[in-house]
């Protein structure tokens, strides 16, 4: 004899049928889902506000030649702004295009990685709870740019070396010497997962017969050939290329012995804080009882990735020691922690049914919409220092470039003349850090500042000037000029300016 549900049983049975539902209906669609939220990225982007932000600034001047190399950062993202710019033109569209379309990818790469080890739906929850790392679903969307480019290069590193390590081919083999080569030309600290990926590969039998193998070396010719233009320009312009190493604090004096290994353990804590909270309670959940099609998953890779996760942390802690750096920023950890989702999960997969799986979902949804919602917010806010960068007078500034007949604008920050420098349409624009852009630098020049806030020209300024006419800047005081911030009318902007004349004598006029 059967005996009848009970109601409250009947619902339940009813809420884990429409939950189960629903996560089927996301891990058959993700890939579609991932592009349509980027997609919408797009949109938002060109609809929060018209100025550029710091690291779009920045590669304005980059942009307007195409060269090996153009600073401390490795050129691949500068010619991919190059490329887009000569089919959209100079604009925000194309950069916004350019970054959401990578974003796209490093997700895409983790679900094809994830995808090898467990199956499709393994490989939704691993990528969506990639939403879970602030560093890559916020700040990524919100302000960086090369490591945007990193973090696509690296989950298609991991995804390409599993295959060859499964299978090696001489497609997949050119696959992986352009996607190392890709790496490196986004963000130097790649190599760290480069070198954990060949170290923690050395360790199995699979990794050893592809290393060991013609493929590795073909892999290898091809990287090599790709990088070796980009390596002579980084030799010759050596004082370019460590123009940054101050952001590492590098032997300071008064850091204690300790503020090294303090500094890289909070940064890895900070990157993967918020998926640690969201599956922790996961752990002390019971096994699911009911007969789940989730599939299994492929130990022996996920002990691979762990490995790889483990080497590359140890890699950079002796570089550290090593080098005498005293900061690490959790940004700087984005090529190795990527990956951690993709351990979380699987070692949370035993107690992941499907329905809950649907809250895996429903939460990084939850962290989808409140990026949506606070990023024009963010880009448009008035902190305790100002308002925002994308609210900088950059146009009003190009203006006055244009008034003045000025040919060439050398600046400092960087971020300040690549501002200016999307308005202007003729104009050269150059600052210390890309010194070496084969471009035309006539006169007459105009010299602006934000940094140090005094008339005196910056010596970093100066330098370039000089490096640049071959002749001395006769005038080194500027004037101070006020103009007020888009969108607010007793808020003002301030900066100082020194025009140098076609003849060479500076002047203020």
């Amino acid at each position: 004899m059967v005996r009848p549900q009970h109601p409250q049983t009947r619902q339940v049975t009813s809420f884990q049928a429409k939950a189960a539902s629903a996560s089927d209906w996301v891990v058959r669609w993700f890939p579609l889902i991932l592009g349509g939220y980027f997609l919408l990225h797009v949109g938002l982007r060109l609809l929060s506000a018209s100025n550029l932000g710091l690291d779009e600034a920045e590669q304005i001047i980059a942009a307007q030649s195409l060269e090996w190399g153009y600073g401390p950062q490795p050129p691949l993202y500068s010619w991919l702004v190059i490329a887009l710019f000569s089919v959209f033109g100079k604009s925000l569209f194309a950069l916004s295009l350019l970054k959401n379309s990578l974003l796209f990818l490093g997700y895409l790469g983790v679900w094809l990685a994830a995808k090898r080890i467990g199956g499709r739906v393994f490989a939704a929850v691993a990528t969506a709870s990639v939403f879970f790392l602030p560093q890559i679903s916020w700040e990524a969307q919100r302000a960086l740019s090369h490591s945007v480019l990193l973090f696509a290069a690296a989950s298609w590193t991991v995804y390409i070396a599993l295959l060859c390590f499964e299978r090696p081919a001489w497609c997949r083999a050119v696959a992986l010497g352009a996607v190392v080569a890709a790496g490196v030309l986004a963000k130097f600290n790649y190599f760290f997962l480069l070198a954990a990926i060949c170290a923690a590969g050395a360790l199995y039998p699979e990794g050893r017969r592809f290393l060991l193998s013609r493929y590795a070396v073909g892999a290898a010719a091809v990287a090599a050939g790709i990088l070796v233009f980009p390596a002579l320009w980084m030799v010759e312009h050596a004082d370019l290329l460590f123009s940054r190493v101050h952001k590492f604090g590098i032997h300071r004096g008064e850091a204690p012995w300790y503020a090294g290994p303090y500094s890289l353990g909070r940064a890895a804590i900070s990157f993967i804080a918020v998926l640690l909270a969201v599956y922790l309670p996961v752990f002390f959940l019971k096994k699911p009882t009911e007969r789940d099609a989730k599939g299994g998953l492929d130990r022996r890779k996920l002990r691979f990735l762990t490995a790889v996760l483990v080497l590359a942390l140890v890699l950079v802690f002796v570089a550290m020691l090593v080098s005498g750096t005293t900061v690490v920023k959790d940004r700087w950890l984005q090529p190795t922690l990527f990956i951690t989702p993709v351990l979380v999960v699987g070692a949370a997969w035993s107690r992941l049914s499907m329905v809950r799986s649907t809250g895996v979902f429903a939460l990084a949804g939850v962290c989808c919409l409140a990026i949506v919602i606070a990023l024009p917010i963010n880009m448009n806010r008035e902190s305790s220092k100002g308002p925002s960068a994308h609210r900088i007078p950059s146009a009003a500034i190009a203006e006055r470039v244009r008034e003045k007949g000025i040919a060439t604008v050398l600046g400092e920050p960087k971020e300040f003349i690549g501002a200016v420098g999307y308005h202007l349409d003729t104009e050269t624009i150059a600052s210390p850090e890309y010194a070496a852009l084969q471009v035309h630098f006539d006169k007459p020049v105009l010299l602006i500042w934000r940094y140090p806030p005094s008339d005196e020209v910056p010596q970093k300024l100066k330098d370039l000037y000089e490096r640049l006419y071959e002749q001395p800047l006769l005038r080194t005081t500027g004037t101070l000029v006020h103009l007020p911030y888009k969108g607010y009318s007793d808020t003002y902007f301030s900066y100082y300016e020194l025009v140098v004349p076609a003849g060479g004598e500076s002047s203020n006029r």
